[in-house]
């Protein structure tokens, strides 16, 4: 089974915007650039055995249970694992601990 990292989040508030903004904001899921080096530094570091998608809440609705979770959120198999602003270091390190828990870190 490939695992499925899912960032949710809401274009409407992107932390990039925020005039103070600083180093703890993380990461503009909004942006087409971080979406594509998210999906690359995935690929890169775990191949197949992982894949990234992601939901603006903007455009379909938070998924079902997700309500009321603070954006943005990172989903590993459908479970929350990281809600409020992250960076891709952190996304990285889910996926792996993900990988580790379901015995396909080799």
């Amino acid at each position: 089974m490939v695992l499925q990292a899912t960032i949710v989040y809401d274009s409407r508030d992107n932390p990039g915007k925020e005039e103070s903004c600083n180093a703890l904001c993380g990461t503009d899921w909004s942006l087409s650039e971080n979406i594509a080096l998210a999906r690359d530094r995935v690929r890169e570091r775990f191949g197949a055995r992982a894949e990234v998608s992601f939901i603006d809440v903007a455009r379909r609705g938070p998924p079902v249970g997700l309500e009321n979770v603070p954006l943005p959120a990172l989903l590993i198999n459908g479970q929350p694992r990281i809600t409020g602003r992250f960076d891709i270091r952190r996304l990285m390190d889910a996926v792996e601990a993900g990988l580790e828990m379901e015995g396909k870190d080799g």
